[in-house]
């Protein structure tokens, strides 16, 4: 994972930048975890996945808001996560659950840290929505802000082209490749978002992208849906959604 790095570093310093210089690329990079998913693997209990029914300790309580239960997203086992560049940002152990109302803009989400090791399919309620379930699998990437976001004056139109098709075709042989995304920046939604974001002294908090998923997984209207916590708060296992980027 560090060759990698190394690799992209070098790859971007010979490109030939005519109004942003290489140095200012590399510093605006951030690691980032792509998300692959596997319909044909074997799930076991705890795994990594998105969708189907989540795995809980004894006498959870299923996420719910004033129109009834949430639907289950994903969950992520933290030690899945552990090794990527990047993953020191998240808990060590435990796993992270996230629900959402998936109808009417997605504007509910609910992230749950569970910490127990004895789990168990969960119970869903009633008229519940569950959706496919697939095996989720991980790889190092790294990630720049979106073109909204970084103003690489002529030179922005070529940057998502070059740098993204040489991690594709690097880690998936492919320079189309699709897959969801764990930290770093998000891929498709705008990250001025985040700037409302304060700590307690009104500076700008540092948040950290805890998911961004194509949202057909919900509906065939498509689009992509992201959530992000305070960072200080998801290293020590807090993660109420600070906000839903969509």
């Amino acid at each position: 994972m560090k060759d990698l790095k190394i690799e992209l570093e070098a790859f971007i310093q010979q490109l030939n930048w005519t109004e942003t210089s290489s140095d200012d690329i590399i510093a605006k990079l951030k690691a980032q975890i792509a998300i692959t998913h596997d319909e044909n693997a074997n799930i076991m209990v705890g795994d990594s996945k998105q969708g189907g029914v989540p795995d809980v300790p004894k006498n959870f309580e299923w996420p719910e808001d004033e129109r009834g239960p949430l639907s289950f997203v994903l969950q992520y086992n933290c030690k899945d996560l552990q090794g990527f560049d990047g993953s020191d940002q998240l808990p060590v152990v435990g796993n992270i659950l996230v629900f959402m109302r998936g109808e009417d803009g997605m504007e509910e989400a609910i992230v749950k840290y569970v910490t127990e090791t004895e789990l168990s399919p969960a119970i869903v309620p009633e008229n519940t929505e569950v959706l496919e379930e697939l095996k989720m699998k991980f790889h190092q990437y790294y990630a720049l802000p979106g073109s909204m976001d970084f103003d690489l004056d002529a030179d922005g139109a070529f940057v998502d082209y070059d740098i993204y098709t040489f991690l594709n075709n690097k880690i998936f042989d492919d320079e189309d490749a699709s897959f969801d995304v764990l930290l770093g920046y998000p891929k498709y939604i705008d990250l001025c978002q985040e700037e409302d974001e304060e700590d307690e002294e009104g500076d700008a908090a540092e948040v950290v992208l805890l998911f961004e998923i194509d949202a057909e997984i919900f509906s065939e209207a498509g689009g992509f849906v992201g959530g992000i916590v305070l960072a200080d708060e998801l290293k020590k296992g807090n993660l109420d959604v600070a906000d839903l980027l969509t």
